[in-house]
């Protein structure tokens, strides 16, 4: 007999858990810290994260891409500067 919880678990998608493990499943992980924000910002628009993903974006630094979408910007260095 099968296991209703395991069977479950089979069916869910993946979903990280961990920023470093959301960088692995994006193949930017060893890129700079500039070009990672628009590929998570890209990532964050199209899917849900889970509490402990939140929680671990705020703890290295990407926490702004949590904010609602006109409150942050997706070329955070680039587009959010104003020009002088």
């Amino acid at each position: 007999m099968l296991n209703p919880t395991s069977t479950l678990a089979q069916l869910q998608p993946h979903r990280p858990n961990t920023t470093s493990a959301l960088l692995r499943e994006l193949g930017i992980q060893h890129d700079s810290a500039l070009n990672q924000r628009p590929v998570l910002a890209k990532w964050l628009e199209r899917n849900t994260a889970t509490q402990e993903l939140k929680l671990s974006l705020r703890a290295n630094g990407y926490g702004i891409f949590l904010l609602p979408r006109p409150l942050r910007c997706s070329e955070f260095w680039s587009a959010c500067s104003t020009p002088e």
